[in-house]
């Protein structure tokens, strides 16, 4: 889910990475439509749209979809009933809806009860709920429109989990503030932090990726760190710790950040809800945890520690959302694997995937970002393609129905 690297990214899972103008060979582009996968029925519909704007990046999380044009616009769609998506509202939208007007942004982070944003700037704006500190301005209580968060560096990217965001500055240092009952802050304890929080100052970080409830980060020399809630062997190590909510079954926590996969490098990670995944500085990628649904592209359903994804492709960049994963190539092809229950493979339709299964669409893109069971990706002609769930709308779709194939976003007249 929420990750993020650069300059023009925020995620749910790992940011925007740039492929390099390849050729690739032409495929069909169905957009088959399946039944509605549900959500409520107070979704705002409006018949008549327009094509999308020029977008420059574009970010899935949770059940949100949010996105930044050309002149540094925000646009946010889907999931609303905490105000996650900023626009001043507590309805659900299947169509984009503008943000924080009169501000040029420069990355974008929804997460799963709340959203976070930084400026041109580098000054970071959160809305949403704010129960655990999400809003990181020191208050308990939510906005449903961008509120500047204080007391916090410039940041030059931003990631967002379910109830909690980190932002990196360009020194590398690495800030975090929310919910802390798993340990997803990375401090030692597991008590919220309503304000942002240095983390291991002593590090330098050049990239994170949070899922939520937990938190990775790479270093500038590529060793991966991970800290939070240990769901399905997520961290890549057994966590020691006991943690657990109310009513739910123990679980596993590391409060405190450790390396990971200690015997490996990486330019890229992405950590989805049950696992991980990584492209090691050798360009081979390895995933590790729960595989039920086969999002560890292994080419079987085992549960397993770092392992090879068949197939040999190389990927720039990596995301992963609830039980699957997506690669990017250097010549612009998304491949994903794992399950595809919602369409969330956007194969044009099938069952789950052990091993990587290149996108249904002869475009070429730019970016892929993962939300909990919906992806979106960015085309070289700065288009905008999302697939899977769209219980919330978070695909920009008139009609409120998930999506086998990758479908254009919409947007009102």
């Amino acid at each position: 889910m929420g990750s993020a690297h650069g300059v023009r990214t925020g995620a749910a899972c790992f940011l925007t990475f740039i492929a390099l103008a390849c050729g690739k060979p032409a495929r069909p582009a169905p957009r088959a439509v399946g039944a509605s996968s549900g959500g409520g029925d107070q979704a705002r519909v409006t018949p008549a749209s327009k094509p999308a704007p020029p977008f420059v990046s574009l970010v899935a999380g949770g059940d949100v979809s949010c996105g930044i044009a050309a002149a540094g616009a925000l646009y946010c769609w889907g999931r609303n009933d905490q105000g996650q998506l900023g626009d001043s509202s507590m309805e659900d939208r299947l169509l984009p809806a503008a943000v924080g007007v009169g501000l040029a942004w420069r990355a974008v982070a929804p997460g799963g009860t709340h959203s976070c944003a930084i400026t041109e700037q580098g000054s970071v704006y959160c809305w949403g709920s704010s129960v655990r500190g999400e809003m990181g301005n020191d208050t308990i209580g939510g906005s449903a429109a961008p509120v500047r968060v204080g007391g916090a560096p410039p940041f030059t990217a931003i990631a967002s989990g379910d109830a909690h965001s980190c932002g990196l500055t360009a020194a590398g240092t690495l800030w975090c503030w929310g919910d802390n009952r798993h340990g997803e802050l990375g401090r030692g304890d597991t008590l919220p932090s309503h304000k942002p929080v240095a983390v291991a100052p002593g590090i330098e970080f050049r990239s994170m990726t949070l899922t939520s409830h937990a938190t990775c980060a790479i270093s500038v020399d590529g060793k991966l760190y991970c800290w939070g809630r240990d769901n399905g062997g997520a961290l890549g190590y057994l966590a020691s710790n006991a943690c657990s909510e109310p009513g739910t079954a123990q679980s596993w926590c590391a409060p405190m950040i450790r390396r990971t996969v200690a015997d490996k490098r990486f330019r890229h990670a992405a950590l989805g809800f049950e696992h991980g995944c990584g492209v090691s500085d050798s360009a081979a990628t390895y995933c590790w945890g729960m595989n039920g649904s086969g999002q560890l592209g292994i080419g079987s359903r085992d549960s397993a520690g770092p392992t090879a994804v068949v197939g040999g492709l190389r990927f720039i960049s990596l995301v992963a959302g609830a039980a699957f994963t997506c690669g990017l190539t250097n010549a612009g092809d998304v491949y994903c694997w794992g399950s595809n229950a919602e369409g969330q493979l956007g194969r044009g339709g099938g069952a789950d995937a052990p091993e990587p299964v290149v996108l249904a669409s002869a475009s070429r893109f730019l970016s892929v970002s993962a939300g909990k069971e919906h992806a979106c990706a960015l085309t070289a002609d700065h288009e905008v393609y999302c697939w899977g769930s769209n219980s919330h709308g978070q695909l920009g779709s008139i009609v409120k129905l998930r999506a086998f194939s990758p479908a254009v976003v919409v947007f009102p007249r």
